[in-house]
């Protein structure tokens, strides 16, 4: 099994990593951005089949997933002071 490890923080699932940064945007008193999706990156490949949600809620799913070695994710992080809404 491999992990992510950041800052001493063990990350083995994507909703690991969901969950630690919504912590970290509560703390601030700011809102996760809703519909900001992180994802997996492969050679030539942006867009890879694994995700990871900024912020979980009932209207967007993706599946679990557990990290492994070797691979590289883009995790996209957008905050506001407002209501994490777009539009």
């Amino acid at each position: 099994m491999s992990i992510l490890l950041f800052n001493q923080i063990l990350f083995l699932q994507n909703k690991d990593v969901t969950e630690a940064i919504q912590k970290v945007a509560a703390a601030y008193d700011c809102k996760i951005v809703e519909g900001v999706l992180s994802h997996q990156m492969k050679q030539f490949v942006i867009d890879g089949n694994k995700v990871v949600l900024s912020l979980s809620n009932p209207e967007t799913r993706v599946d679990e997933a557990e990290f492994e070695e070797n691979e590289v994710y883009a995790i996209d992080i957008v905050t506001s002071t407002g209501d994490g809404k777009v539009g």
